[in-house]
């Protein structure tokens, strides 16, 4: 009778997500796997999936904006009052209250963040404005973009490198570049 010797390997690995990271890895799904490359056919489906892109983009930033700001509201006993605070008053008051610099909204990444949130409150409230494909690459650069900057202006480093590399971003135009 003979013997015979069987080895097996088994590996496996996994990523944790959080909010931010999933929002991320769904959007980018969307724009690069499920919306057609440039120059292919437009399905009218693919207009409405372009808002979600958008609008998720833009909460993208809000996230990490949040997250940043949570540290200063919870010392300061004002988490409720953050919560509450409209994202723009987050940029102009918080930020500077808590990195004593204000953020340049007129330069980029910043123009294009505002940019793209004044695009994301259109498409949601009042004109429900049509988004491009190219708008939509271009929302989730931005949003990325915008995120990076914000952990840089607070002296931090931004937390999510390893999901950029995972799910690495193609190199896009910013809102501040779109012609639409």
């Amino acid at each position: 009778m003979t013997t015979t010797t069987v080895a097996a390997t088994q590996g496996g690995s996994y990523t944790i997500h959080d909010t931010w990271t999933e929002l991320y890895v769904g959007i980018h799904h969307l724009v690069y796997r499920m919306l057609p490359a440039p120059g292919e056919r437009v399905k009218s489906e693919d207009r409405a999936m372009c808002q979600l892109a958008l609008v998720a983009s833009n909460q993208l930033m809000e996230i990490a904006l949040y997250r940043l700001l949570t540290p200063l509201a919870q010392q300061e006993g004002n988490i409720d009052k953050l919560r509450k605070n409209s994202y723009s008053d987050m940029l102009t008051k918080w930020v500077p209250n808590a990195c004593g610099k204000s953020l340049d909204l007129q330069s980029d990444p910043f123009l294009s963040t505002e940019l793209l949130r004044e695009r994301r409150n259109d498409t949601i409230h009042k004109t429900s404005s049509p988004v491009s494909i190219p708008v939509a690459r271009a929302a989730l650069s931005t949003a990325v973009c915008g995120c990076v900057a914000l952990h840089t202006h607070f002296g931090q480093q931004f937390p999510y490198v390893g999901f950029l590399e995972r799910w690495e971003l193609p190199r896009e135009i910013l809102m501040s570049s779109i012609d639409e």
